[in-house]
């Protein structure tokens, strides 16, 4: 089977994907239509291309590229720069495809009344809504979104981002001291004189911007002080909100538990996640994804995060294996960081029921043989719809229809998209 997918360019969340595809398909081709951009690689996204042996850059082989797309068995068109009459025709074809999306509305369902968003809209997605084409939802809410404007009925199947995670029989040692001599990975650690645990260790990591609130870990932060809870706190990122949270910070009186790390490379946030007990993720519902989730799931994290963000209804289920809190409240946050920095017992449950819904359902290699699967038994080809397949809540399942935030929400936030 000859898989391509087209995007905008290759990075650390997409080749753990793409490396599955080849080996389930036999034949992948990964199509990057874009130089990856200025803000992208001083993040540390950069990486080797000449590594990928399934990697085409559209820009240098636009033939090869129109080609794949024409004679491909199956095509998965994310984000990308290819000329829109080129995804039109292979869309239009009757071969099977799939359209990777995050959300279209994610900054209020209100703007789907728009004429002329509605009449792009029915330009790139209405009109195939009964031709094989398949919505992958990289987002808990994006199937609301294309409900609204009734496109791809019965064909909205749950899907995301997969970055690399450690297998679940590889320890992660949460501290960079200790020794793991539990089932679930969880280190037993000890302060240097043997006597009292050491201090919960919480890990922040993303672009300081509003969405991402990264002024809640300092919140959580001050709470922990204030009761008595030893702790530290990892503050990895940069952004334009660096200066005011350094400053708060230190007016606040947190150092030395709390530092600023600046950023780093992607292994060494993965690094960090090995040495947290709990990663905060209080992002708000302009978060369409957030990968981190998975990385730090992977990782035997105890995830405290946003039910808004796109990636966590997907992914954790609320004192299963993760701790989550709504409607963008500081205080519900804190709280869940209170409750788990308080009950180690519940840090390590959580721990362990994290690793392994990330290492036995939303990782590449069971993304890409779900994926795969699908398409060797598509449902276009048997007259099956999407519902007939998987029923276990992971991807390629059918994405349920989630409510976004309300109208009124949108009021309460910097309410546009930063980077």
């Amino acid at each position: 089977m000859k898989i391509v997918h087209v995007s905008n360019f290759i990075n650390h969340h997409q080749i753990a994907l793409s490396n599955a595809l080849q080996k389930h398909s036999g034949d992948f081709t990964f199509l990057q239509t874009q130089e990856m951009t200025k803000e992208r690689v001083q993040a540390g996204w950069q990486v080797d291309e000449s590594t990928f042996p399934w990697l085409v850059d559209y820009r240098k082989e636009p033939e090869r590229g129109r080609q794949l797309l024409q004679e491909s068995d199956v095509v998965i068109f994310g984000w990308n720069q290819l000329p829109r009459t080129l995804i039109d025709e292979r869309l239009s074809s009757g071969k099977l495809s799939f359209v990777a999306s995050e959300r279209l509305y994610r900054e209020g369902q209100w703007k789907a009344i728009s004429p002329r968003g509605l009449l792009a809209k029915g330009r790139e997605h209405f009109r195939y809504r009964k031709m094989p084409v398949y919505l992958l939802c990289a987002g808990a809410y994006v199937a609301s979104d294309f409900h609204l404007i009734h496109c791809y009925p019965h064909k909205m199947l749950r899907w995301g981002y997969f970055p690399e995670v450690l297998p679940l029989e590889t320890e992660t040692v949460h501290g960079q001291e200790g020794t793991t001599d539990r089932e679930d990975g969880c280190a037993q650690r000890a302060d240097a004189t043997g006597d009292r645990p050491s201090p919960v260790s919480l890990l922040f990591a993303g672009r300081f911007v509003p969405l991402k609130h990264p002024e809640f870990a300092l919140s959580a932060a001050s709470l922990l002080k204030e009761r008595g809870i030893p702790y530290t706190l990892t503050m990895t990122g940069d952004g334009p909100l660096r200066s005011f949270l350094e400053a708060e910070s230190k007016r606040r009186k947190l150092a030395p538990a709390v530092r600023f790390t600046g950023t780093l490379k992607p292994e060494e946030v993965r690094r960090e996640m090995g040495r947290a007990d709990l990663f905060l993720f209080p992002s708000n519902y302009l978060e369409g994804w957030g990968a981190v989730v998975n990385e730090a799931m992977g990782n035997g994290c105890t995830v405290i995060a946003s039910s808004e963000a796109g990636a966590v209804p997907y992914l954790i289920r609320d004192h299963e294996n993760g701790l989550v809190f709504g409607k963008g409240k500081k205080r519900a946050f804190c709280e869940r960081v209170l409750e788990a920095a308080n009950d180690r017992s519940l840090r390590e449950k959580l721990s362990l029921a994290a690793r392994t819904e990330i290492a036995t359902k939303w990782n590449a290699e069971e993304a890409a043989k779900r994926f795969v699967l699908f398409c060797k038994k598509s449902g276009w080809e048997t007259g099956r719809e999407a519902e007939d397949f998987f029923h276990d809540g992971g991807p390629m399942t059918p994405a349920p229809l989630l409510r976004p935030p309300a109208f009124l929400r949108t009021l309460q936030e910097v309410n546009h998209l930063q980077w």
